[in-house]
């Protein structure tokens, strides 16, 4: 973290409102004033990256003046981003039954454009044979980071939003629990530990997260999901609610010049003027809730307008995956020249030019994206056990693969001699270890086989071990014959194609084979 703001501050891992925390439930002219505001909220976004990541933001000990204010209000105004986005979910998702399949779609999205975008740069390096960049990037750590980055940070919310989704169910089902005035003391109790006393201390506080993590975002939901349930009596109307905004970020502007004062008298210049960033900063959450409210008010009539907001909203999260990858977050404000030394009306009219032009691209390249994902979900559909025993065997195959490798290549290495023996010994282990899981992903998420008590599971086991012998065997014959032609990761990549669809005609025509009765009851 720098010390003008959050090093990320990245987006709300929004997902759509309509499809993936609302589900089917029809959406009324309301809901679309949040949808806009979930547009806005995205503009925010970009707001915080272009004025962070593009030096526009002075630092606040060395004295901001002159234009330097501007570029600082519109930060002040752009830092409820965040805490809108997990406002909205939970407004939404303490309303609405968990659902696996979307929180796949989100993971998938996710990966989608770390991969994507990484693959394209590698090909690029490859291609035009950059060295630096090869040696640089191409490395065991870089590769896990773009494959799994929900696990690793690369997009910060996005791994703190999946956290949160999965908790839901046990959140809603808490809040059921309570009656208006519990949950209310609830969300007063947690605001004032979260938000408000670390926004009065200059200290650095052992719970603090600054907004960035699980905490704050149950937080947020919490809050969310009271007003959901019982509303806002003291802040209605759009007058009021656009004035508590307008305030809120007036407070969270002056508060920085305050905070600097506040750390020279207590001897730390670094951390309390840091203090009006954090997402849980008291006046940063007012100035979402009162941006939520106005925005929930808001009742757009026209048909147009509505289509317009609808087709644009589930792409904003795209926007964010786009521009906060690795790999751009820092060069587009280069490539675009941003800069604060130069006029503040030619800077000005840079910054909306430039936020117009990543908003636009990263909504075109998102709803391209949305396009694929439905076409391979209706293909996925119309053969859904095929293809869930293609992923699982997919999943057996890695598996087998790591402890193949982990085996043959580092624990056996210096324990069996010679190079056949020990790749033959690793290559077993490596199959009791798929079998195992192949098993157990096969009868649950599979062929969904429904026997049931000791005796009739091991009976099921006991044949599907078989069937996975006879195939090792082949599996083990064509393995050892491939060694004197080729190398042996080759072999056990064409051979494990072989040994999956076997498996499969296996396990389809034998093992899980449903009887007549067993037909029936499902139907």
């Amino acid at each position: 973290m720098s010390l003008n703001k959050k090093e990320t501050v990245n987006i709300p891992e929004s997902t759509n409102v309509s499809e993936q925390l609302q589900g089917k439930n029809r959406i009324s002219s309301r809901d679309a004033g949040v949808e806009l505001l979930r547009i806005v909220a995205m503009f925010m976004v970009i707001t915080l990256h272009y004025m962070d990541k593009g030096g526009m933001l002075a630092d606040w000990n060395a004295g901001v003046k002159g234009t330097a204010n501007i570029y600082w209000l519109l930060e002040s105004a752009a830092l409820c981003c965040v805490n809108v986005y997990v406002i909205i979910s939970g407004y939404y998702a303490s309303r609405s039954r968990f659902s696996v399949r979307k929180l796949i779609i989100l993971w998938m999205q996710v990966l989608v454009y770390s991969a994507g975008i990484a693959t394209i740069f590698y090909g690029i390096a490859f291609i035009t044979g950059d060295e630096v960049f090869k040696i640089q990037w191409l490395n065991l750590y870089n590769l896990q980071f773009f494959v799994l980055p929900v696990s690793n940070g690369h997009y910060w919310f996005a791994g703190t939003f999946i956290m949160l989704y999965i908790l839901t169910p046990l959140l809603n089902a808490s809040m059921d629990k309570l009656d208006k005035k519990t949950l209310g003391i609830v969300v007063l109790l947690m605001l004032g530990i979260f938000s408000a006393a670390k926004s009065m201390l200059p200290y650095v506080l052992p719970m603090d997260d600054k907004g960035n993590g699980l905490v704050w975002f149950v937080t947020l939901y919490v809050t969310a999901a009271y007003i959901g349930r019982y509303g806002m009596s003291f802040i209605k109307g759009k007058a009021v609610t656009a004035a508590c905004y307008v305030l809120s970020v007036i407070s969270v502007f002056i508060s920085y010049p305050i905070f600097v004062s506040i750390g020279k008298y207590v001897g730390d210049e670094v951390y309390p003027v840091q203090i009006p960033s954090a997402y849980n900063y008291i006046f940063v959450f007012t100035a979402a809730l009162s941006l939520f409210l106005f925005f929930k008010e808001i009742d757009i009539k026209n048909a147009f307008i509505k289509k317009v907001i609808f087709a644009i909203s589930p792409c904003v999260f795209g926007v964010y995956l786009l521009h906060e990858h690795l790999f751009l977050r820092y060069e587009w404000p280069k490539f675009f020249g941003v800069s604060a030394d130069e006029n503040l009306g030619y800077a000005l009219l840079r910054f909306v030019g430039v936020s117009v032009l990543i908003f636009t691209a990263g909504v075109v390249l998102d709803r391209i994206r949305i396009i694929v994902f439905d076409i391979c979900e209706k293909i996925y559909l119309s053969k859904k056990e095929v293809f869930d025993y293609l992923i699982t065997g997919g999943l057996t195959t890695v598996l087998n693969w790591v402890v193949y490798i982990v085996c043959a290549h580092a624990v056996l290495l210096y324990l069996v001699p010679g190079d056949k023996l020990r790749e033959s010994i690793a290559n077993f282990i490596a199959w009791v270890a798929a079998v195992i899981f192949a098993y157990v992903t096969n009868r649950i998420f599979v062929f969904h086989s429904d026997k049931t008590g000791f005796g009739p599971i091991m009976k099921e086991f006991a044949a599907f071990v078989s069937a996975r012998v006879i195939s090792f065997v082949i599996e083990q014959i064509l393995f050892v014959a491939a060694l004197y032609v080729i190398d042996d990761i080759v072999a056990k990549l064409l051979i494990g194609i072989i040994v999956v669809i076997l498996n499969y005609v296996f396990s389809k025509l034998w093992i899980f084979k449903k009887t007549p009765e067993e037909k029936k009851d499902v139907q």
